[in-house]
């Protein structure tokens, strides 16, 4: 059921943007539509970055994680990429709802897994930080 609902994610995104967003092109449509992708699939199933990666075969996960920072700074200064955000966030959820999948885990494992994942970013961005604090000094 969740490879549906991914492709079917793929398919909405495209449909928004004006493009196929699996094709391999650098346009500013496939960017922003499969950095919509990355996110939401990061936020409503909580993919990890690699598992995010595999799906669009990408070799390096760092893509992801670069792509759904990317997003938010673009969709701050962008309205019409923050309305792109929001009409595939809703067409893709209707179409959940209408499946009868549940976007947001439940349960104690899916929230181990999540904690885990804090964790581990909070430990990269520590080390990012005593490294920056070493170049100061």
């Amino acid at each position: 059921m969740k490879n549906f609902l991914i492709q079917s994610l793929i398919v909405i995104a495209s449909k928004e943007v004006g493009v196929n967003i699996k094709e391999k092109r650098r346009t500013t449509q496939h960017v922003i539509g499969r950095y919509i992708v990355y996110t939401l699939l990061r936020e409503q199933f909580y993919f990890t970055y690699k598992k995010i990666a595999k799906i669009f075969n990408i070799k390096q996960h760092g893509t992801i994680i670069n792509g759904i920072r990317e997003l938010m700074f673009i969709a701050k200064s962008n309205k019409k990429v923050s309305q792109n955000i929001k009409n595939v966030n809703e067409a893709w959820l209707e179409l959940s709802e209408k499946e009868g999948v549940k976007m947001y885990p439940t349960g104690i494992k899916d929230l181990e897994e999540r904690i885990t994942l804090l964790i581990l970013e909070t430990e990269v961005l520590k080390t990012q930080l005593h490294e920056l604090k070493n170049l100061k000094d």
